[in-house]
């Protein structure tokens, strides 16, 4: 069962960060109304029902990813790592 429930939550987490646009204006307002906030709802009524803890980890907004102590990436560096991805995982350098 807790395996399910993880599987449930990895998936509700998954969706909202697989349907953001990156560097987007004003994207720290996404979160507020949309997609993402209805996703975030609807991850925490699931979690609430198994009984799993859900934590907000940050917010979003601002040119950089930074992760303190650990890295800072850029939202350039970020969009050409996934622009060039698929093609990399192609043409077999995913190794």
């Amino acid at each position: 069962m807790a395996a399910v429930a993880g599987l449930v939550v990895l998936i509700a987490l998954m969706t909202p960060a697989l349907a953001m646009h990156v560097g987007e204006p004003n994207s720290a307002a996404l979160a507020q109304a949309g997609t993402a906030h209805d996703a975030l709802a609807d991850l925490e009524d699931i979690a609430a029902e198994l009984d799993v803890p859900v934590h907000i980890l940050g917010t979003t907004g601002g040119e950089s990813l930074e992760i303190k102590g650990i890295m800072t990436l850029t939202l350039n560096e970020m969009r050409e790592v996934y622009d060039i991805a698929l093609e990399r995982m192609i043409a077999g350098a995913h190794h």
